[in-house]
């Protein structure tokens, strides 16, 4: 198990760590995946892009970029973090920071190199085709709605907290809404030895989603669930599906 970012510097309009983060570590320091975004990235002969859409706390992103190399077998890996929550990228670069700090110790040998955490929607503000590992915890909670990032500036402190709170976590119907969005875009977004590694829960039906992206273009990617909670009840009942072209 790598070690855990500290994140008590993260305000409360900021979604903290839970067992979806933790999740989300398992999966990157599971030997299984460190071997195979390590044989994969043989093939790249670029320096190779990580994003985290939804960087919240940055506790993920900082996890990944201080051991770059141990993660993904490159230590030229540049990371970016990406949340509609001007705070949390003001705080997830915090995060990165210190724990990269922490980790060095006068020795960079493991670390790859942050690039700082924008403020956007999704992968909208990503080249297409570049991003070689994406990382996205979504909001997947099953609600009525999902919480708009338009006009943030007016709302009073109270409803903007709240509101931003609901942008980390109101998935809308069936959990879906927003993570079909950023399935949909994958195609566009990775480059082609580009992975996604994206949390499910039991109500977005992880199976199917697997199913359907195996389907994409001609059966021409692969999808796998890699990690669960191993929960059997409720809907915390998370796993982690990787997502990438066949090679």
């Amino acid at each position: 198990m790598l070690p855990t970012p500290n994140t008590d510097h993260i305000s409360s309009s900021i979604y903290p760590p839970s067992e979806d983060s933790y999740l989300f570590l398992d999966a990157l320091s599971a030997a299984s995946e460190r071997q195979y975004l390590t044989d994969r990235f043989r093939r790249l002969h670029r320096t190779p892009l990580a994003v985290e859409i939804g960087t919240g706390s940055g506790l993920i992103l900082a996890s990944l970029t201080a051991n770059a190399a141990a993660i993904t077998g490159r230590q030229d890996l540049l990371t970016v973090g990406v949340d509609v929550n001007v705070e949390a990228c003001r705080a997830g670069q915090v995060t990165v920071e210190k724990h990269c700090d922490e980790i060095c110790d006068g020795d960079d040998v493991q670390l790859g190199v942050n690039l700082g955490c924008i403020t956007a929607d999704l992968g909208s503000a990503i080249r297409p085709r570049t991003v070689d590992v994406l990382l996205f915890n979504p909001p997947y909670v099953p609600s009525d709605a999902v919480a708009t990032y338009e006009k943030l500036e007016d709302l009073e402190p109270f409803d903007l907290q709240n509101t931003l709170l609901a942008l980390a976590t109101d998935g809308g119907a069936d959990g879906m809404e927003v993570t079909d969005r950023l399935l949909a875009a994958l195609p566009t977004v990775l480059g082609a030895c580009g992975v996604a590694y994206v949390l499910l829960c039991r109500r977005n039906q992880p199976e199917q989603v697997v199913e359907r992206v195996k389907a994409w273009q001609g059966s021409q990617w692969a999808a796998e669930v890699v990690r669960t909670s191993g929960r059997t009840g409720g809907l915390e009942n998370l796993c982690i599906v990787r997502i990438a072209r066949d090679l």
